[in-house]
């Protein structure tokens, strides 16, 4: 804000707290003139309470002054000689006596906030306005309590205060008048006053203004032309001689700027050829930490005393951040040099070590390939040391699964080899069984006719007839066991046909039966004659049959040499639906022999596994049997407790109605 309005502003102010003073007056003469009224009608009503006291003892009294028009003769004398209406009421503010004889009788009903009734009860005295038909613009009224000397409160006086209250604000309106006049003319010789002394010192400063803008802008020539001896004067003198001062200082200023610019520019250069040389630094630093990053290994840089210099961000993120710490402490909880370090050997010969470490962890074991090398300083003599840190866990991870890879396909071979052998040998059995059977069987049936002859011609009941029939009974066996062997012998692994299980089994007890009486072993068999149809072929199923019992019939051999109760092999058929929601013929081998142990129970399917000492077992046997029923679509398990038993339970489905 410029001086010229802050002196205008200063000087208007003065005025408005003036004229707020006046108009203070102003309200205060309101106030004075009500309390003037005010007091003056409290004097007369006390005048007009002490007289009425006087006369008036009690209420009863009162009313019947009121009633004989004495009462009422003192209220219009006193309206007569004051000008001003005046009333009397009783405690149930109804009018005693009125200098309007017409409301005598009447409640007095122009007390718009019930104050006459409030000052009956309480005593205390109230103002109120009245405004009725005969007041339309209202009368200042008075109430005052009417109490006798004993302090009984006996009604009130009413009494109107507007003449005296209008006469006072008469007075104060007139002296307010003046006041204004007055005020008017001290306000406009403040605004002559403010302008004279606004131009006086506004103008000299307004110059000294634009003179300081010029010079602020370069004009070094600018002066201010005020001349005064008063301190305006003073002020523009300063302010040339300022000038002066300023332009030699920008002299000076602008001689040693030029110096300064000269010793930027040559500064510039040699920062440019620094900052080149940083960035140059930087970028190959950029390289090296891509490099090392790209590398994908932990490295590690070590002085002479194996303490560690540098860890990359990937050696800290797998193994913690070790900076300052000496390598055997940090990496392998020692407080001596590895014996086996390959650092050790880079600082001792410069060359190039590896060696692989083992870390456990609760995950399981990390796998690390260490490669250490010499560091040359400037003079080419060793100074430290750096590490290489690869991790080849999964490459271990990998080299351990080849390796079981490969002993798994070494095993197939094995496998494959041993069922290939095993297929040879039944071909070479099946070609001898073939050529004994053809063999046998030319004489053996001419011994069964001639055993018939013998037994037609001799007497009936004889003894004579009596061998005939043994030989022809035994030679029919002979016969059924050289017609199994020719079966044996023409197996087909293609062909599959409609057979009955129980049919099989009969066959293949029939090439064992004569083996297993001699051991002294007991058959029990339970093979229901109506038993579904299995698709299968025939010579397999009675390959496997012999496997299981020629088993069987070792393992009691074993347990019972001699002739034994338990010495028996339980045969059970039956019809399995709960596999698989598909009908299946079961047929189980029990045996009371010495058992499998829990440990080989889940080997002795594998190829070559066998318990058996050297030379009698080839361990290929339930192996093949296994391979045999999983290839007709059903399953071989075994069931053992060492000591007790063993059983082996086989499933094979019956054949569906669109299979036959």
């Amino acid at each position: 804000m410029s001086i010229k309005n802050t002196i205008l502003i200063s000087l208007l102010f003065v005025s408005l707290i003036i004229g707020i003073f006046i108009i203070g007056i102003f309200y205060y003469e309101v106030e004075h003139a009500e309390s003037i009224a005010k007091r003056e009608a409290g004097v007369i009503a006390k005048t007009v309470t002490f007289f009425v006291e006087d006369i008036v003892k009690d209420t009863s009294s009162l009313r019947a002054m009121g009633e004989s028009s004495e009462l009422q003769n003192i209220i219009v004398k006193f309206r007569n000689f004051e000008k001003r209406d005046i009333a009397i009421v009783d405690m149930n503010e109804k009018i005693i006596a009125d200098a309007v004889p017409e409301e005598i009788g009447t409640v007095f009903l122009h007390d718009p906030n019930n104050e006459v009734a409030h000052t009956l009860k309480d005593g205390q005295i109230r103002t109120f306005t009245e405004i009725s038909k005969a007041y339309p613009q209202g009368i200042k009224l008075l109430a005052y309590p009417l109490e006798l000397e004993s302090g009984k409160r006996i009604g009130g006086v009413i009494l109107e205060y507007t003449p005296l209250y209008n006469e006072v604000m008469k007075w104060g309106k007139s002296r307010f008048y003046k006041l204004m006049v007055v005020y008017a003319g001290v306000l406009c010789i403040f605004i002559v006053l403010g302008y004279l002394i606004s131009r006086k010192i506004y103008t000299p400063l307004i110059e000294i203004n634009n003179a300081a803008l010029k010079i602020a802008g370069g004009d070094m020539e600018t002066r201010v032309s005020y001349e005064s001896s008063d301190e305006l004067g003073l002020l523009a003198d300063s302010f040339n001689r300022m000038t002066e001062n300023l332009k030699e200082s920008r002299d000076k200023i602008l001689t040693s700027h030029k110096k300064l610019e000269e010793e930027i520019i040559e500064r510039k250069t040699v920062e440019e050829r620094l900052k080149k040389a940083i960035n140059k630094i930087a970028d190959e630093e950029a390289k090296t930490k891509s490099i090392i990053k790209g590398l994908g290994v932990g490295i590690i840089i070590q002085d002479l005393n194996y303490k560690i210099l540098y860890e990359n961000e990937l050696q800290q993120k797998k193994i913690g951040n070790h900076i300052g710490e000496f390598c055997y402490a940090a990496y392998e909880g020692k407080d001596h040099i590895c014996e086996d370090c390959p650092m050790v050997l880079s600082l001792q010969d410069g060359g190039i070590h590896r060696t692989e470490r083992r870390i456990p962890t609760e995950e399981g074991d990390i796998y690390y390939e260490l490669i250490s090398s010499a560091l040359l300083d400037s003079e080419g003599k060793i100074g430290g040391g750096i590490k290489v840190v690869k991790d080849i866990t999964e490459l271990r991870q990998t080299a351990e699964k080849l390796r079981e890879h490969r002993a798994h396909l070494l095993e197939l071979v094995e496998q494959r080899t041993a069922e290939a052998l095993q297929s040879a040998h039944l071909a070479s059995i099946g070609e001898l069984a073939a050529g004994v059977a053809h063999e046998i069987n030319n004489p053996i049936n001419g011994v069964i006719n001639y055993a018939q002859i013998l037994a037609d011609r001799m007497l009936k009941g004889s003894k004579e007839e009596d061998m005939a029939r043994r030989i022809l009974k035994e030679g029919n066996r002979v016969s059924e066991i050289v017609h199994s062997l020719l079966t044996f012998a023409r197996q087909n692994k293609d062909k599959k046909l409609s057979v009955n299980v129980s049919d099989i089994l009969s066959e293949t007890l029939t090439l064992t039966m004569a083996q297993l009486r001699k051991d002294n072993i007991h058959l029990d068999i339970n093979m229901p004659g109506d038993l579904p149809l299995v698709l299968a072929n025939p010579q397999q199923l009675q390959q496997v049959f012999l496997n299981i019992l020629n088993n069987a019939r070792y393992a009691l051999n074993q347990k019972y040499p001699n002739l034994h109760e338990y010495k028996k092999i339980e045969i059970r058929g039956d019809l399995n639906v709960a596999m698989h929601d598909t009908p299946h013929v079961q047929i189980s081998f029990l045996d009371y022999g010495p058992g499998i142990s829990s440990d080989n129970l889940n080997k002795v399917l594998n190829p070559f596994f066998t318990t058996k000492p050297a030379g009698i077992g080839t361990g290929l046997g339930l192996s093949i049997s296994d391979g045999l029923i999983k290839n007709h679509g059903g399953s071989l398990k075994l069931e053992s407790k060492e000591g007790e038993f063993t059983e082996v339970i086989i499933d094979l489905p019956v054949i569906e109605k669109d299979e036959t």
